[in-house]
């Protein structure tokens, strides 16, 4: 090959080294913006995680005081109904022992009063056989016959005082009828005072059953939240872990870009170095080739003699060494 030539092929190899060096430069910048993106969006990605788990976990604080909170009202609903209920019922018992007694008292006064009207009856009667007895005794003494007015109006007296015993005997069966049926209310209102306490009882018992299930639903919406919580805590650490991973990305792409520069300089390095050694080489080929033209020049020369000779060996002789 030509000094020329090898001049030459170290320029196209140092070209071609530096264009080479350029494209891994090119590239190296273009994975590089690929990695910060890819990392930049997963750090993005990574914060909003992070904002959505701290809003859960605010979520599950918030569903947990609501659900203790819940407890202690339901709790508190509870006694007071409870409370109410039981004090409903033994009102309602005394209600019911009222009306007994008031049941009891109409009923021995309707006897007193069935007692009196018979006394009444018995007296009225007694008074009239004993006014009529007296009318008999004077009518008698007085030598007069028992027949005729005298006798019609015995027997009218009679009839009055019959009447007067029957309205008597009316009046206080009516007066104690009208206690009697008043004992029967009474005993009414003392049945449905039981009933309305013994239904206060059981709804007091509802009350407690139904309380029992709504704590059991509070402490499961409470436990919710306590999970929803911890949940929410893993979110975030895994979060904290992608971002770390997409910072660690970046480091990684920067890394690599740092290499890749590196690289790229080797390569073009290596081009201007091949470039150096095709130069030299050339340079190497000129030399040889002029010496060897020296050589066959003087091969070809005239051998001098006598004064030539001695002036060409004095000549060799002052050339430097």
């Amino acid at each position: 090959m030509s000094a020329y030539s090898e001049g030459q092929a170290g320029k196209t190899a140092a070209g071609l080294a530096s264009q080479n060096a350029a494209i891994q430069r090119a590239n190296a910048e273009l994975d590089r913006r690929a990695a910060l993106i890819q990392a930049n969006d997963q750090i993005r990605s990574a914060q909003i995680d992070k904002l959505n788990a701290g809003l859960s976990l605010q979520g599950g604080q918030i569903d947990e005081a609501n659900a203790r909170l819940e407890r202690v009202q339901g709790d508190f609903v509870a006694a007071t109904q409870v409370q109410n209920l039981t004090s409903d019922s033994q009102l309602a018992v005394i209600d019911s022992q009222i009306s007994r007694r008031n049941a009891s008292t109409l009923t021995t006064y309707a006897r007193s009063l069935e007692a009196e009207g018979r006394e009444r009856i018995s007296r009225l009667r007694e008074d009239g056989r004993r006014a009529m007895g007296v009318v008999r005794n004077k009518v008698a003494a007085s030598g007069i016959v028992e027949d005729g007015s005298p006798l019609i109006v015995e027997g009218a007296n009679a009839a009055n005082i019959e009447l007067a015993a029957q309205d008597v005997d009316y009046e206080t069966r009516s007066q104690s009828r009208a206690a009697e049926l008043q004992a029967q209310n009474q005993l009414a209102q003392s049945g449905r005072s039981l009933l309305q306490a013994a239904q206060s009882r059981k709804n007091a018992r509802n009350v407690v059953k139904g309380l029992k299930f709504s704590r059991q639903a509070a402490d499961f919406k409470a436990a919710t939240g306590l999970i929803e919580q911890q949940s929410a805590k893993y979110a975030m650490t895994a979060a904290d872990d992608k971002a770390d991973s997409g910072r660690k990305l970046v480091d990684l792409a920067n890394d690599r870009y740092d290499v890749a520069l590196q690289e790229a300089g080797v390569t073009e390095a290596g081009g201007a170095a091949t470039a150096r050694a095709s130069q030299l080489a050339a340079y190497g080929t000129l030399l040889s080739g002029a010496s060897d033209a020296a050589a066959g020049a003087a091969k070809l020369a005239p051998t001098p003699t006598g004064a030539g000779a001695a002036a060409t060996s004095a000549a060799k002789s002052k050339k430097p060494s």
